[in-house]
Order: structure tokens, then C-alpha cells, then sequence
């Protein structure tokens, strides 16, 4: 099987957190993250919208994601704008 991504991904094991448009928060797994989109895994994926926003815990990141595909529990999201929050302790050393 050919693997159609643009960017590679790397194998994670990170809790993330949907916003849907109308306010729905939901909890999952991301268990694979690029630069380009992301697996994540729920509970549940029947109430996962189309299109929603996505935070990335241990990575600081935050995304606005749409499916690109669905199976079981898992869901497939292709980032459509990716934003990279600096650590706390990286904000210190350049204000110092």
C-alpha cells in the first residue's frame, strides 16, 4: 500500500482535544502527528464533525483540521492551519 502523505509522520501517543463549530469539546489520541495532519483515536468517532479545532497537549500545538478519513474509531485529519505555541520555559530565556 502506498502511503499518499506529503509529510511523514512519526508515531505519538499525545491527548488531544476537539472544539467542534458548536462548541462540542471531545477527548482523543493522537497516534501518529506531521506538520501536515494527524490519526486520532476516540472513544466514540460517530459525533466527530467534518471540521473542527484541534489541540495538541504535550506539543503545545493547535490546528484547524478536516477529516480526510474515517474508520472504526480512528479518523484520519489533514491540518488546514497548524500553530505552534512556545513553551513557557522558551518565553522566560527570551525575555531574560
Amino acid at each position: 500500500m502506498t502511503d499518499l502523505r506529503r509529510r511523514p509522520r512519526q508515531k505519538t501517543l499525545l491527548r488531544g482535544e476537539i472544539t467542534t463549530l458548536t462548541g462540542m469539546v471531545m477527548s482523543c489520541a493522537i497516534r501518529d502527528l506531521s506538520e501536515g495532519g494527524a490519526r486520532l483515536t476516540f472513544g466514540d468517532a460517530t459525533w466527530v464533525p467534518d471540521r473542527f479545532k484541534l489541540a495538541i497537549f504535550g506539543r503545545e500545538w493547535t490546528a484547524n483540521a478536516e477529516v480526510r478519513w474515517r474508520k472504526d474509531n480512528q479518523v484520519g485529519v489533514e491540518f488546514r492551519s497548524l500553530r505552534i505555541h512556545q513553551a513557557p520555559a522558551e518565553r522566560a530565556q527570551h525575555i531574560a
